[in-house]
């Protein structure tokens, strides 16, 4: 016999009528099948009322055809599907806003692949997850209790995530959102020159971004290595 399943209101324990409706969005079937075999064995949601989706876009129709802020109580959403393609990293994130947009009543719990310190900031900043943690934290007994504590209206970040976000560097928080992204981009190998190709500012003005962050970091004429090393310390990247 199923065990009943409740959501929260006012710190009192409420009686749902039908298991929790859960959205996956993930593009490797294994994981997929894990986390809906953790779902179904915490007594979460049952089988058919699972959905799983392998891109925003196929999410956000799923949604969409659903047309109810309702649709889904819990979706839980790999932030990198892309997986390193920066050119649509804007594209990721404002896939993900869309589905938030069109299901605001539904908890978002973001999974990262790994400890991408831009991205973990990028996503908390733009997102606003319920639940944010790095793929490697999760397993069945915390994936329940972040379903628990997210129904319950509060918010759930692990300690890895919470790392990167209580970063108290001086440095870093004299850094904007772009500034920060020149940074990410010359560690993944771009050339300034063709930085203004992925950022709106024109190559001047990130030339005179970069430079003032070598200036804060170490010296004015250091070198790029330098620069990246010292953001890689104070969690920039």
């Amino acid at each position: 016999m199923d065990l009943p399943l409740y959501s929260y209101k006012s710190n009192q324990f409420i009686l749902m009528e039908y298991p929790v409706n859960v959205l996956i969005i993930d593009n490797r079937p294994m994981f997929v099948d894990g986390i809906r075999n953790c779902l179904i064995s915490s007594k979460v949601c049952k089988d058919d009322t699972i959905s799983v989706s392998n891109s925003y876009d196929h999410a956000l129709g799923i949604v969409l055809k659903r047309k109810s802020i309702y649709c889904f109580g819990i979706i839980i959403v790999d932030v990198s599907l892309n997986d390193g393609d920066l050119s649509k990293l804007d594209l990721e994130e404002n896939s993900i806003q869309r589905l938030k947009d069109n299901c605001p009543k539904s908890k978002i719990i973001a999974l990262i692949r790994t400890q991408d310190n831009f991205r973990i900031l990028t996503i908390r900043n733009r997102i606003k997850p319920d639940g944010f943690l790095i793929q490697t934290e999760l397993n069945q007994n915390r994936l329940k209790q972040i379903i628990s504590l997210t129904l319950k209206n509060s918010v759930y970040y692990s300690k890895s995530i919470n790392s990167v976000l209580n970063n108290n560097s001086k440095i870093a928080k004299n850094l904007d959102e772009r500034d920060r992204s020149i940074v990410y981009l010359i560690s993944k190998g771009f050339k300034t020159k063709e930085l203004s190709n992925h950022i709106d500012r024109s190559l001047s003005s990130i030339e005179k971004r970069k430079q003032k962050m070598k200036d804060l970091f170490v010296f004015k004429n250091c070198s790029d290595e330098l620069l990246l090393k010292e953001a890689a310390l104070h969690k920039i990247i």
